[in-house]
């Protein structure tokens, strides 16, 4: 079982993991099972583990990860900016250039988190941002 390597592979994509969507993906490609409940423990143990949304299951390794495609872009998003910027626009910003690169795990689960946990984890990425 695998499952840190397959939440690091869809963090790299989309900037956050849900909890669920990895053990499937883990499950399906290792063949060997495991109770979610033993699943979500183990990733929540995993180094830099931080949830984003917990009710949601939504979480990632911080901000640390350069390989975090959606950070890096969020942060050159930010670093062209004239002014201040909505969460929106760098969401969308984000979203169009993350679906544009490729990722067999965000692609075979279609893994995107929802707005608010984008909005989350660009608020644990310290970046200033005005709503």
């Amino acid at each position: 079982m695998d499952g840190i390597s397959q939440s690091k592979a869809a963090i790299r994509h989309c900037g956050a993991a849900q909890v669920n969507l990895v053990w499937a993906l883990t499950m399906r490609q290792h063949g060997d099972w495991i109770a979610p409940e033993e699943f979500r423990s183990i990733i929540a143990h995993a180094p830099g583990f931080e949830w984003i949304d917990e009710d949601q299951a939504w979480y990632w390794f911080g901000i640390d990860g350069s390989a975090n495609r959606v950070v890096n872009r969020a942060l050159d998003i930010l670093s062209n900016a004239k002014g201040a910027l909505d969460i929106e626009v760098i969401s969308r910003g984000v979203t169009r250039h993350s679906r544009i690169a490729s990722s067999d795990v965000a692609e075979d689960a279609g893994i995107w988190p929802p707005m608010e946990v984008v909005h989350s984890g660009r608020q644990e990425g310290s970046c200033t941002l005005n709503r």
